[in-house]
């Protein structure tokens, strides 16, 4: 068993591979002795054994800031291991440093997870119940990726492009569009990804009860259950007003009026 798990968590190292191509440029002496000591850390700490390209281009993604590149590591053997962060205390005043725009087109990622997850933890399950590996393999990565996103959204770290862009990677494998006719990174639609990745990870149905409300006699056929993981909110034109949730809801569940039902 723990042998499964070592070499999920070794998929999950060599996924990240790392994130950037290092350059092949000769090393200064003090850019080596920083890859040698991430290296030493690495071993030491996590009883990973990689090689240096992957160090380099670790550094080299954290612009060589030793202290950056050590809090990445640490974001992975958590990730790798299932911990997920809890959100940020209000007290916490914690400076959200967020996600790096990827070629323009990842805004929808980003306000979905934040949405998700910043300050609440009504999905964190998604991300923390167990996969078995012949279930998907596929899935196990992109519920791994986005754990490293989230710990990191929720620490205030600031989340690169080139996770970003691993995270796409991913996505696809999973077999989201995320990709224009010409095969670029696309924007999406948020609601649409949040449906993709509910329905990857079997997020469970919400029931709710319809009645027509029509004053004849009432019918057995006048009230009916339906099932779905969203509901979708129309935000009225008003300006300069304050738009509540609740009133939303309320609007969305009481004021729905249906025409043209004849009943046979």
């Amino acid at each position: 068993m723990e042998k499964k798990s070592q070499r999920k968590r070794d998929k999950f190292w060599n996924l990240l591979g790392h994130l950037k191509h290092t350059t092949h440029t000769t090393k200064t002496h003090d850019e080596q002795a920083q890859i040698t000591y991430l290296s030493t850390y690495a071993q030491h700490h996590f009883g990973k054994s990689l090689g240096s390209d992957f160090f380099a281009s670790l550094l080299e993604d954290n612009e060589w800031d030793l202290k950056r590149a050590l809090g990445d590591l640490s974001d992975y053997e958590e990730a790798s291991h299932g911990i997920l962060i809890e959100p940020p205390a209000e007290q916490q005043q914690l400076s959200l440093l967020g996600p790096e725009n990827d070629g323009g087109t990842s805004c929808y990622i980003d306000s979905l997870l934040f949405a998700m997850y910043i300050s609440n933890t009504a999905f964190d399950p998604l991300l923390t119940y167990d996969i078995l590996p012949s279930d998907n393999e596929i899935k196990i990565q992109l519920q791994t990726v986005m754990r490293l996103f989230v710990n990191k959204l929720r620490k205030g770290h600031f989340i690169s492009a080139s996770y970003v862009h691993c995270f796409r990677k991913v996505l696809e494998e999973a077999a989201w569009h995320g990709k224009d006719s010409n095969g670029n990174w696309s924007q999406e639609d948020t609601s649409e990804l949040f449906m993709f990745i509910t329905e990857i990870f079997d997020l469970p149905y919400l029931p709710f009860q319809i009645r027509l409300f029509h004053g004849a006699n009432h019918d057995m056929n006048d009230d009916r259950v339906m099932t779905d993981r969203t509901i979708t909110l129309a935000i009225q034109d008003q300006q300069n007003k304050r738009l509540r949730l609740e009133d939303m809801l309320l609007d969305y569940f009481y004021n729905n009026v249906i025409t043209g039902i004849k009943r046979e």
